[in-house]
């Protein structure tokens, strides 16, 4: 018994120590060891006869941007700060131009394994001279050949005088789970000035310590907490207990009738509470850690952090756009919190809606639908105010807007001479290359004239973007196209800015660089199977529905007749793009990807037409032409043409259900293969 005693005091008496501030090793900290030269530059004898590098310390540059007279120099000179005749580091940094030349701060490995819970600080003197401005002090960690910051103190020394020594530090306490755990801890010294100046650097040193309290949550700091936050911390393994304190806007917590938190002790500790929080103030707390030191448990006081909670503004949800029928009325909804009033206005400006708000949940707008088809009501968003958030405050809360369509055909370009929409849409303007109008040129197209595009900067623009947004609801782009060209891609319609993310916004039909059709939306590039370059003229007509039976459903149709179809997850990389305008021609604003050959007969509809309407567009202006099936059916086991039936080789549908049909099935009547035979009795 006596023998445990001792060594649970002596672990005790171990550990009381450990967890004092030990240094760790810093290979010739004061820059007095020897240094040896390159052929770099220093500030003795200029360029050309090499500078000092720091024995056991790096720092990078390209060698052969060196020697120059305007590089930077890092070179051992003079006293440090107790003038007792030691070096000291000159860091010099000179107006090169050149990146290349300019020296990285002398940074070292250190060799020390980070370890979670410890408080890492690294200190060093700093003079300033001719002229410096700022200097830096960086924690890093080493993980292979890579050096990583994990934080960096930017010392601003503008207000101090030139000859003037001073300590500066940084410090971090390394946090569980962190990418930098079990790496190997690293330093760097820096002179951050932009123009001509020294720095002189000495004694760097390096501490490590126990961090009884850290890393809290939210961090210290933070601004914009939620109100109803929690507050939690990590602690030291081992520790008996906690004292919290928290206080709004005072970090004292002297009055104690007004903490919210005053000393509540928790054995074990705690590491997180629940307090109930006010908007719009900023909170101060602290956690005190009882280490066990038996018999005398000593505590540890923690630092103070803060935070500020949100302001009791409130909030509001987006709507989303909708396409309905004619005649009809359509809702519009959004969900807000900590609202006592609301307006819905249309187009950003027009009030049509207001009411007082009692409760957190939905507001709706009943929008009633035109008796025209293809129609753009118009865009509707919604704000929300409260005491704290009144109507031009800059805190009220506003939606987004949402765009409201008539279901139908919202535009129909049919190039008789001009540019004209014959649906008429109201919002449409029509310009030649982006505003720079010039005169289009058209040819004989498949029915009457086409536009004639030339594979250059000059296209269409339909210059009205949210007319045209309603493409995450649903859409049907369709033209008649004639060309020859199979030179790269080209955009021949779209609704699209390309802001090299995914996903990508809006749509386009291409002409691929094989002459095969090629549609983009925002799950990427999907390719067709038909070569349309040909010089002769094409139906292309690509559907969108973003919820087909609990799919996204795309089809592409070429001549009429079903060419591919693409899925993915219902209402799945759908974004909206209020900002593309739609174009012929061309695929973005930067004219690239341009368009060469006939254009006629441009349709949109806002929603997915039938595979029926695609196949009458194509009979329509080809009359001649074979009929088309635009739909399998399922009963359809014979064809009367061939007499082929199902099962036969070479058997091919012919779109219809008739007597053939019948005959085929009536042939197999009874027919039973079930085993055993006795089964089909």
């Amino acid at each position: 018994m006596k023998t445990k005693c001792m060594i649970g005091l002596l672990f005790l008496l171990v550990f009381s120590l450990a967890v004092q501030a030990t240094p760790i090793p810093v290979a010739n900290p004061s820059f007095e060891l020897a240094v040896s030269t390159v052929n770099t530059w220093n500030w003795s004898d200029q360029a050309g006869t090499g500078a000092d590098v720091i024995e056991d310390w790096n720092y990078d540059y390209t060698a052969a941007a060196w020697p120059s007279a305007n590089d930077t120099g890092v070179f051992t000179t003079g006293a440090g700060p107790s003038s007792d005749g030691t070096p000291r580091v000159s860091f010099v940094r000179h107006s090169s131009t050149d990146a290349a030349s300019q020296v990285t701060g002398p940074w070292q490995d250190l060799g020390h394994p980070i370890v979670a819970g410890m408080r890492y600080t690294f200190t060093m003197d700093v003079q300033r001279r001719q002229s410096g401005t700022a200097c830096s002090l960086t924690l890093n960690y080493h993980d292979g050949g890579t050096r990583t910051e994990i934080v960096e103190n930017l010392i601003d020394m503008t207000g101090l005088d030139n000859d003037t020594w001073a300590t500066y530090s940084v410090s971090f306490t390394a946090l569980p789970g962190e990418p930098y755990i079990g790496k190997s801890l690293g330093i760097e010294f820096n002179n951050e000035s932009t123009a001509d100046s020294w720095q002189h650097f000495d004694y760097a040193r390096v501490d490590s310590e126990i961090a009884y309290v850290y890393g809290p949550t939210p961090d210290d700091g933070e601004p914009a907490a939620p109100q109803d936050t929690d507050i939690s911390w990590n602690i030291a393994p081992g520790m008996a207990s906690s004292i919290v304190y928290l206080r709004p806007n005072d970090a004292n917590f002297i009055d104690t009738a007004n903490n919210l938190l005053d000393g509540v002790t928790d054995t074990p500790p705690a590491t997180t509470k629940s307090p109930m929080l006010a908007y719009d103030t900023t909170y101060y707390w602290r956690v005190d850690i009882v280490e066990p030191n038996d018999p005398t448990p000593v505590t540890h006081t923690g630092p103070v952090w803060s935070f500020t909670t949100i302001p009791e503004v409130p909030t509001v949800t987006d709507p989303t756009g909708v396409v309905g029928l004619k005649d009809t009325t359509v809702t519009l909804t959004v969900t807000h919190e900590r609202g006592t009033s609301y307006k819905w206005f249309k187009d950003g400006v027009t009030e049509v809606d207001s009411g007082t708000l009692t409760a957190d949940g939905d507001i709706t707008l009943d929008v009633a639908l035109p008796s025209t088809e293809g129609t753009y009501v118009g865009a509707y968003h919604c704000e929300v105010y409260n005491s704290a958030a009144t109507q031009g405050s800059g805190n009220e809360a506003a939606s987004s807007s949402a765009g409201v369509w008539t279901e139908g055909l919202v535009s129909h370009w049919d190039f008789e001479g001009d540019l004209q929409d014959a649906v008429t849409l109201a919002n449409g303007t029509y310009q030649i290359n982006d505003g720079n109008s010039l005169t289009p040129v058209f040819d004989t197209g498949i029915d009457g004239q086409a536009l004639s595009l030339m594979a250059d900067a000059n296209h269409v623009v339909i210059d009205n973007p949210a007319a045209y947004s309603f493409h995450p609801l649903g859409y049907t782009a369709s033209c008649w196209v004639k060309t020859a060209e199979t030179a790269g891609w080209a955009g021949i319609i779209s609704k699209h800015e390309d802001d090299g993310v995914d996903p990508r916004n809006g749509w386009v039909i291409y002409r691929s660089g094989t002459g095969t059709v090629a549609t983009l939306r925002e799950a990427g590039d999907q390719y067709g199977s038909v070569n349309i370059a040909d010089d002769a003229w094409h139906l292309l007509t690509v559907t969108f529905d973003p919820n087909d039976g609990g799919e996204s459903v795309m089809k592409q149709y070429i001549d009429g007749q079903l060419d591919i179809t693409w899925t993915w997850a219902a209402n799945s990389g759908v974004t909206e793009n209020d900002t593309a305008p739609v174009r012929f021609g061309i695929e973005r604003t930067t004219a690239d990807f341009a368009y060469g050959g006939l254009l006629d007969d441009v349709r949109i509809w806002n929603y997915a037409v039938d595979p029926y309407t695609v196949a009458g567009m194509y009979t329509d202006f080809v009359p001649t032409a074979d009929p088309i099936c635009a739909e399998d059916i399922a009963m359809d086991i014979a064809n009367a043409d061939t007499g082929l039936v199902l099962g036969d080789t070479g058997f091919e549908g012919d779109c219809k259900v008739n007597l053939a049909d019948f005959a085929a099935m009536a042939g197999k009547w009874l027919d039973c293969n079930l085993v055993p035979n006795t089964a089909c009795n």
